[in-house]
């Protein structure tokens, strides 16, 4: 567990799921002022991007390049990603997150957010996209799982495209988060009425709105 060890505290962490465009991301990415940290993280698809990023992440002034382990190793087993990107783990990085990160940058298959902490309450996971897979449908829900071992504060919200996430085969993955009184769903259904096959709370974009001002940090994924 991420308890056993000592957990790094990063002033800033960008969080990149999605595949395309990660040069930019990585280029725009600030360098970190004296006397703190920041954090590079790769998740789900974009770990595909570690290799070819290496000379630029060489090149950044970024404290730390860190590369999923679980995602890496579905695609590359056996091979370590390339200097200066390291095996981490999605509980380290949620630990990390826990441990007071100013500010979390996601640049995600559901888009990009911006979260600085301002909210009192605890964490909140942001699915606005349809899995073009299930590995994409998998690598989302490991999010959550993790979240959970670490005993957090963390709610759920599913819009637009996400909320396939809550149907068909994808379902009884969510299902159990709620069955075990794991963590709160939230599906921004607005006037839609198509049925879940989750037992998700059904809320409106007006609640969805303070839902997320009263998270700590929202990690759009």
């Amino acid at each position: 567990m991420a308890g056993r060890h000592t957990i790094p505290k990063f002033d800033r962490i960008l969080l990149i799921r999605c595949g395309s465009d990660v040069e930019d991301r990585l280029w725009d990415f600030p360098a970190a002022p004296e006397d703190s940290s920041n954090l590079v993280f790769l998740h789900g698809d974009a770990v595909e991007s570690a290799d070819r990023l290496k000379t630029l992440a060489v090149r950044s002034h970024a404290a730390s390049f860190q590369v999923c382990r679980t995602s890496w190793c579905r695609r590359h087993p056996g091979r370590a990603p390339a200097p200066p990107f390291e095996l981490s783990t999605l509980t380290r990085l949620i630990a990390s997150i826990a441990a007071g990160a100013g500010r979390v940058d996601s640049d995600g298959l559901s888009g990009a957010c911006c979260s600085q902490g301002s909210g009192d309450g605890g964490y909140l996971l942001e699915i606005a996209f349809a899995p073009d897979s299930p590995r994409q449908a998998e690598e989302t829900v490991e999010w959550l799982l993790a979240a959970a071992s670490l005993e957090l504060d963390v709610r759920v919200l599913f819009s637009a495209g996400g909320l396939a996430h809550l149907r068909g085969e994808f379902a009884p993955a969510w299902r159990q988060f709620i069955d075990f009184d794991l963590a709160g769903l939230y599906a921004q259904t607005g006037n839609r009425v198509d049925p879940l096959d989750v037992d998700a709370r059904c809320i409106e974009p007006s609640d969805a709105i303070g839902l997320r001002g009263d998270r700590r940090q929202v990690i759009l994924l």
